[in-house]
């Protein structure tokens, strides 16, 4: 789904922005991993409807997840200190 001539952006990037509230970057966020997760949800339920339906709801725990706050000990642990 990405285009030749779009940067590829490294996804740490993408999520931060996301979390502080860009839709963009939650697109090609989305943009970046559907097919990955489809695929997955296609092998996992053998039916294309269902593995669609699978894939949203993936997509909508992704953002749900985006609009938590990361624990202190999270960010220890990979490294990210604010």
């Amino acid at each position: 789904m990405s285009r030749a001539n779009e940067p590829v952006e490294p996804a740490e990037d993408l999520v931060q922005r996301a979390q502080a509230g860009d839709g963009a970057a939650f697109e090609q966020l989305v943009r970046g991993c559907y097919d990955q997760i489809y695929r997955w949800a296609l092998v996992q339920t053998g039916d294309p409807d269902e593995a669609d339906d699978v894939t949203q709801d993936v997509l909508v725990v992704l953002y749900r997840e985006l609009q938590r706050p990361i624990p202190i000990h999270v960010l220890v642990v990979s490294g990210h200190q604010e």
